[in-house]
Formats: C-alpha cells, sequence, structure tokens
C-alpha cells in the first residue's frame, strides 16, 4: 500500500506526456502518485525515468502505453499490466484519465498495485468503446 505524505490526503498528478516538463521538478516532493504517458519512449528510457521520480519523491510513478498497457514502480517492485479488451475502440478521449480514475479508486480501497493497474484497464476499455465519453444532462 502507498503511504501519503499525509495519511488524509493522497496526491495525485497527471503529467500527461509532458515527461520534461519543469512542472514535474517542482511537484515531486509532493506527488505521491505521478502519471505519464509514454507512447514512444523506449523501455530503457521509461524504466530509469520512473526509477528517478520515486528515488527524489514520488511514492508511486505509473507509465501508460495506450494500447501497450502500463508500467509502475514503487521503489521497490516494478509492475506490469497489460490492456483489458474493449469490444470496438470508437474514441480515444479520456482514456488515460479513465485509466487513472480507475486505478485510485483501486489504491484508495487499499488494493494492491496490479489490481489498482487491471482496474484502471477495465475502466478506459469501457471508455474508448463509446463515442461521446463525456456524462451530459439529456434535454
Amino acid at each position: 500500500m502507498i503511504k501519503a505524505h499525509n495519511p488524509a490526503v493522497l496526491i495525485s498528478f497527471d503529467y500527461c506526456d509532458r515527461l520534461s516538463d519543469p512542472i514535474i521538478e517542482r511537484t515531486l516532493p509532493w506527488v505521491d502518485v505521478g502519471f505519464f504517458s509514454c507512447h514512444d519512449e523506449s523501455d530503457a528510457f521509461v524504466k530509469q525515468f520512473l526509477q528517478d521520480k520515486v528515488q527524489r519523491g514520488m511514492k508511486l510513478a505509473v507509465a501508460t502505453f495506450g494500447e501497450k498497457g502500463s508500467l509502475a514502480w514503487d521503489g521497490k517492485v516494478w509492475t506490469a499490466c497489460g490492456i483489458y479488451p474493449a469490444g470496438k475502440v470508437v474514441n480515444t478521449v479520456g482514456a488515460g484519465d479513465s485509466y487513472i480514475a480507475g486505478f485510485l479508486s483501486g489504491l484508495l480501497r487499499n488494493e494492491p498495485i496490479d489490481e489498482c493497474m487491471r482496474i484502471g484497464s477495465r475502466v478506459a476499455a469501457q471508455v474508448v468503446s463509446v463515442f461521446e465519453p463525456w456524462v451530459t444532462e439529456e434535454s
């Protein structure tokens, strides 16, 4: 289980694909779980990148690879997860945000990291299979 800096608060940050943005350095000491979208980077780069972020303050660093799954580093153990099969991919808008929401819902229920990743993958698969993932009120 990831222990937050403040036990009453869990701070996560979605850095998207901005792997060199200065905000990463400014927020490292306060972020418990960092999410990074890593579509084109090599495995060696991603592993070194995630290790660096945890060594310098994050409790857990997670890289997502779209249809190639995700990888997490907690400072001790690497955890990899594939994707959850989507019936038909219609629209990928919101897939990353949905993954993060599912992941964090598991983490807040004290699920192990591998289960958090599976939950995130399932939620993302549901979102990419609908055309309009935004929740709207009907007229």
